[in-house]
C-alpha cells in the first residue's frame, strides 16, 4: 500500500469517527438508571413550570400527591407546612427569603417521598409558603407543596433535562 493511499484511509476513518461522536452528542446519549427517568412534560405544557409528583403514605397507609417544583436556582429543598405532609423533625432552624423578599422561619426535617416506588428519604425544610404558593395557584392553577432544590438533584444524582422534559439519574 502506498502513503497516499494509507492517509486516505486515516482521513476516512477519523470522518467516520467524527459523525458518529456527532451523532451521540446531538441525541444526548447519556447512560440511564433504569426506571429512574421521570417526566414534567405534562405539568410543564399546562403550566409553564417542570413540576414532579411526589408520594407519601398516611398514617391510614394511603397515599397522597404532592406536587414540587424542580428548582435548579434554590440550593435546598422545601415543603409548605401546611400541606400536612408526614416528617421527622431534626431539632434545627433555618430561614429562607421568599419571592416577596419576607423572612420565612423553616424547620429542618427528615422527609420521606415516593416517586414510581422508589423511597427517598432526604433532609427538607419545612414553613409557611402558604403566600408564595397561593400566588401559584391563582395565576398558573398549579397546586404547588413544595420546591425540589439542587441539594435533592445532587444527593441522587438526577440531571434535569429541558428538552425532553424530563429528570433523571445518570448510571
Amino acid at each position: 500500500m502506498s502513503i497516499s493511499t494509507i492517509v486516505w484511509i486515516i482521513v476516512i476513518i477519523c470522518v467516520i469517527i467524527a459523525i458518529i461522536a456527532f451523532i451521540l452528542i446531538d441525541t444526548h446519549i447519556v447512560m440511564v438508571k433504569k426506571g429512574e427517568v421521570f417526566s414534567f412534560k405534562n405539568a410543564f405544557n399546562i403550566s409553564g413550570f417542570p413540576i414532579i409528583t411526589f408520594q407519601q403514605r398516611d398514617a391510614k397507609g394511603e397515599l397522597h400527591n404532592y406536587n414540587f417544583l424542580v428548582d435548579t436556582g434554590s440550593n435546598a429543598t422545601y415543603i409548605n407546612k401546611s400541606a400536612g405532609m408526614i416528617y421527622e423533625p431534626l431539632d434545627r432552624k433555618s430561614e429562607y427569603m421568599d419571592s416577596g423578599g419576607n423572612n420565612i422561619n423553616c424547620e429542618i426535617v427528615n422527609v420521606e417521598l415516593l416517586l414510581d416506588n422508589k423511597k427517598y428519604k432526604h433532609e427538607v425544610r419545612v414553613g409557611s409558603f402558604d403566600a408564595s404558593f397561593a400566588e401559584v395557584k391563582s395565576t398558573f392553577g398549579i397546586n404547588l407543596h413544595g420546591i425540589l432544590g439542587t441539594n435533592f438533584m445532587n444527593a441522587y444524582k438526577y440531571v434535569v433535562d429541558f428538552k425532553e422534559y424530563v429528570v433523571y439519574a445518570r448510571k
